[in-house]
């Protein structure tokens, strides 16, 4: 808990906690925006998971926007934990509380579970944003928002936070990885995109059978909600058990390889 505190304690300075909430409001405007001003009736959307107008009046229709937008914060998520947690090794400061600390593996739980706690603290508050600004802007495309208040509407609000933060806590566990394996912020972030984008997709064009397999997309299936080639429950599954290997392996480097200064 002490490890706990004093990450929390970082993450709650004055300009960490203003640049956060700018970046927050700013993703409920433009998610809000962008998902209201390109609903169209459903039978002119093109197939995919894009809202229309009949699915924005139906309850889960004020969290819809911020249902599409959290799939694009996966990678932001992966690039802030691998800089975090690797930048502890090319800073030294890990090895300074290690001197006060030595049991590694509580330490980096520790800084690992108040990173996880504050993510999911700004999730929730750029949902409760996104329908904020969903309220606004509903009614200046016609959309219908009487169904957007009754339990129905908060289950669907409920389930949608549940989703975002599976799949953001899945990209933090890699990020944490990829920053104990390789334990530089520089590497890390370049290999972390590299794989979380193009490589992936590149490989899938030739290898369709990398959508059911590959954990990048994986993740994207969970933001999607399931897609007609994977269902939601298989990529929760195979999330769970990637994401399960890659800490065990980020741990065990962490217990048998030393700490440079």
């Amino acid at each position: 808990m002490n490890v706990v505190r004093a990450e929390l304690a970082t993450l709650g300075r004055r300009r960490v906690l203003v640049t956060t909430a700018l970046a927050t409001v700013a993703f409920a405007v433009v998610t809000a925006l962008a998902t209201f001003l390109s609903a169209e009736p459903a039978p002119r959307s093109p197939q995919g998971r894009g809202a229309t107008l009949e699915s924005l009046s139906e309850p889960g229709g004020g969290t819809e926007a911020f249902s599409l937008g959290i799939g694009f914060v996966g990678l932001l998520v992966l690039v802030a934990f691998i800089a975090r947690l690797a930048g502890e090794f090319s800073h030294g400061t890990l090895r300074t509380v290690l001197m006060k600390e030595p049991r590694r593996l509580r330490v980096v739980l520790g800084k690992l579970a108040a990173l996880v706690g504050f993510m999911a603290a700004v999730l929730l508050l750029a949902e409760a944003l996104s329908f904020v600004a969903s309220v606004i802007i509903a009614p200046t495309q016609d959309i219908d928002t009487a169904n957007w208040y009754g339990l129905d509407a908060i289950g669907d609000a409920a389930g949608d936070y549940a989703a975002a933060l599976a799949g953001t806590s899945a990209w933090a566990l890699y990020g944490m990885t990829l920053a104990l394996l390789l334990r530089s912020v520089a590497i890390g972030v370049g290999v972390g995109v590299a794989w979380a984008g193009p490589l992936e997709h590149i490989t899938a064009e030739s290898w369709q059978a990398a959508e059911r397999w590959f954990p990048g997309l994986q993740l994207e299936t969970l933001a999607a909600g399931g897609t007609s080639d994977l269902s939601y429950e298989r990529a929760l599954l195979l999330t769970a058990i990637y994401a399960t290997v890659a800490v065990a392996a980020g741990l065990l480097t962490l217990s048998r390889r030393d700490i440079a200064g």
